[in-house]
């Protein structure tokens, strides 16, 4: 992969060879992957470390470039219900503490199981580790019959039911708790595989979240995504699927069903709309949120809110989440160092702080205009991150300053619509080596 080309991908030969041709001049990083083994980075040491790049003058060739591939670990069990027997369909995912945003939060690593028909998953090609193993159960037999009800009704010609199946299955963490607080670490090395790692799902009752979405100019909002995610993901499972998520109606109405009890954040936002455009030789891909407000599309622009609900397995109704209008954040890159680099592709971004999906990570992104160190970020709301990626090789973050305040940790909570001037991002190649022993 690189910042000038789409991703590359190639197969091996019988022994190992690869061989990428007619790269430009840049920074490339490579990744190996293999069902099985653990996914590797160029230059890798450990696990979890990002790769080392490659930086390639014009006309340059690399050649015996090696990336050592060691066979995965595994994590296997079977998971049952309250009575002791077996459930099928359950997704289970290992998951490792990591600090995200200034929080510790699970973060899923490689690739999900679903149990089989005796209830049994197995979770393989996981680098060595500690991990926490999380199970939920996506539908079962009561989601089937109710979807089966409501399409027999429509054959009949009647109404489909709005019922929906009122109990289910917490999110669970082994050995069998919904806390992820008293959740169990299991330990693997190197190509290890721990086979009895079962544990029982927590039934719990569900419930109902509807509300509406009003807009910054007081009107309903239609046609924009509300969804639940758990405000506490560093001692919770990351919920996103069928049943948390819904679209609002031209009266701005909303409906979640399906919620298991616990602290969320409900969060609207518009669609999320990618576009294209390149000259044949290369492609630039942008992404934005449009939420449509006031009624129709173009009636003010991209909008977001959120607001926080705790669900004790009673219906939630009537809730109001108000939409504020993002705005635009404008700065310029400081070289703190003996000299500037060339031309570079540094990027910011800003990051929502209380979001704990993958998503959230989707935020609003800008790069320095072409022969300047200004940017301007738009679309900007809520409690909000910058981050900076693509520093040039040398160079790393020293800080994030808005009007002199250090704000890389914290953030700022944008509420307003004018715009915010004056973020400095500060890049340094003055860096501390700190050696030593473990």
């Amino acid at each position: 992969t690189g910042t000038d080309i789409l991703p590359r991908v190639m197969t091996t030969d019988n022994d190992g060879g690869f061989e990428f041709r007619d790269l430009p001049a840049g920074r490339f990083t490579l990744n190996a992957s293999k069902s099985g083994y653990v996914s590797v980075g160029y230059g890798q040491t450990r696990p979890f470390q990002a790769p080392r790049p490659i930086e390639l003058g014009e006309g340059q060739v690399l050649e015996k470039v090696e990336i050592y591939m060691p066979r995965g670990s595994a994590i296997a069990g079977r998971i049952v219900d309250e009575f002791g027997e077996p459930i099928a369909d359950v997704t289970v995912t290992a998951m490792r503490s990591t600090w995200s945003n200034g929080r510790r939060r699970l973060q899923p690593v490689g690739r999900a199981a679903t149990t089989n028909d005796l209830g049994q998953y197995r979770i393989y090609g996981l680098p060595p580790g500690e991990y926490y193993v999380s199970a939920t159960a996506r539908g079962g037999p009561e989601v089937m019959m109710a979807v089966e009800m409501a399409v027999t009704a429509v054959r009949l010609g009647g109404e489909p039911s709005n019922e929906q199946p009122r109990s289910g299955y917490a999110p669970t963490y082994y050995p069998g708790t919904p806390s992820g607080q008293e959740a169990q670490r299991i330990t693997l090395g190197l190509g290890q595989e721990i086979t009895s790692a079962d544990f029982g799902l927590v039934p719990v009752r569900l419930a109902r979240i509807s509300g509406v979405v009003i807009g910054s100019d007081g009107r309903p909002v239609s046609g924009t995504m509300v969804t639940a995610t758990p405000r506490n993901a560093g001692t919770g499972t990351l919920i996103i699927g069928p049943g948390h998520t819904a679209r609002t109606d031209q009266n701005g109405n909303f409906t979640l069903n399906g919620v298991p009890p616990g602290d969320y954040t409900l969060t609207a936002r518009g669609s999320i709309v990618v576009q294209s455009s390149g000259d044949g030789g290369s492609m630039t891909f942008t992404m934005s949120r449009v939420v449509t407000v006031g009624g129709g599309p173009g009636g003010g622009g991209a909008e977001s809110g959120s607001v926080p609900v705790t669900v004790t397995g009673e219906d939630l109704t009537n809730v109001v989440i108000a939409t504020t209008r993002g705005t635009t954040v404008s700065g310029r890159v400081v070289w703190e160092g003996a000299q500037k680099p060339g031309v570079t592709s540094v990027r910011v971004t800003a990051t929502a702080l209380d979001g704990d999906t993958p998503l959230a990570g989707m935020g609003a992104a800008a790069q320095p205009a072409e022969g300047t160190d200004t940017f301007e970020v738009r679309g900007v709301s809520g409690p909000v991150a910058f981050r900076v990626a693509n520093i040039p090789a040398g160079w790393t973050l020293k800080a994030i300053r808005l009007n002199g305040a250090d704000i890389t940790d914290t953030g700022i909570d944008i509420r307003q619509s004018e715009p915010v001037t004056g973020l400095e991002v500060v890049l340094t190649n003055r860096i501390t080596e700190v050696t030593g022993a473990v």
